[in-house]
């Protein structure tokens, strides 16, 4: 039986293999078929592991019963310790485009709005959320 890293760690690759595949090549990336060959560390310093951590954070609140709103703003204290922007997006797709530019700003022009939404799902059905 997969162990819960394992399981995260194939989702993100899956996520990577997608962005690779999908979205222009930026510099050092690899071929789509070589993202199984990455070591578990490479893949967890990637954007989207940051972005698989987000949505997966998410969809648990969302779980709990909070709003989107209060969601992300709580997503944010978690990653930021101090929220210095009171006016963050408040949708996960924006908010992932607000994250990527913080962390990423270099690779936040290979996340599209539909590659987030892709991420999404894949986060979603791998949580069994959806």
């Amino acid at each position: 039986m997969e162990n819960l890293f394992s399981k995260k760690t194939s989702v993100i690759r899956k996520m990577i293999e997608k962005r690779i595949s999908t979205s222009p090549m930026s510099t050092g990336d690899i071929l789509p078929a070589q993202v199984k060959y990455l070591s578990d560390s490479t893949v967890w310093n990637c954007p989207e592991s940051m972005i698989f951590n987000i949505i997966d954070s998410y969809l648990y609140k969302i779980k709990l019963g909070k709003n989107e709103k209060d969601a992300i703003k709580e997503i944010e204290t978690d990653e930021a310790s101090i929220i210095y922007d009171i006016n963050l997006p408040t949708n996960i797709t924006d908010y992932v485009h607000y994250r990527l530019n913080e962390e990423y700003p270099v690779f936040a022009y290979l996340y599209t709005d539909s590659l987030i939404h892709d991420f999404y799902d894949m986060v979603s059905k791998s949580s069994g959320q959806k």
